[in-house]
């Protein structure tokens, strides 16, 4: 289940970051990823492609979820430990992002990688 949570997440890797670079999605404190829900994005697609953000982003967000909870099961770790654990993720992710990709700042604003 791990080994295709991985593929899965490679596979689709260039389309969360195509919709990073459009500055129509951010990453989340959670380690999760999100549609920014703007009139600008509204009117950048049409209803099939934001169907297709939709479901990237609900494939991208479960497979994070399945990681996340098979790190905290196999390490044995309390519940608590899954805060943590996202938060490192999303931390790691932060660094990696490209000039003008968007996440989500500690007091839940929007903020554009400089």
């Amino acid at each position: 289940i791990i080994q295709q949570a991985l593929r899965s997440r490679a596979a689709r890797a260039s389309l969360v970051q195509e919709l990073l670079d459009s500055g129509h999605m951010l990453e989340k404190r959670n380690g999760k990823i999100a549609i920014v829900r703007s009139s600008a994005y509204k009117q950048s697609k049409n209803r099939e492609g934001r169907d297709r953000d939709a479901l990237i982003v609900i494939s991208e967000n479960n497979d994070r979820v399945l990681l996340y909870e098979s790190l905290q099961d196999l390490n044995n770790l309390n519940p608590a430990a899954r805060s943590a654990i996202e938060e490192l993720f999303f931390e790691a992710r932060v660094q990696l992002m490209k000039v003008g990709q968007q996440y989500e700042g500690t007091g839940g604003e929007v903020v554009v990688k400089k």
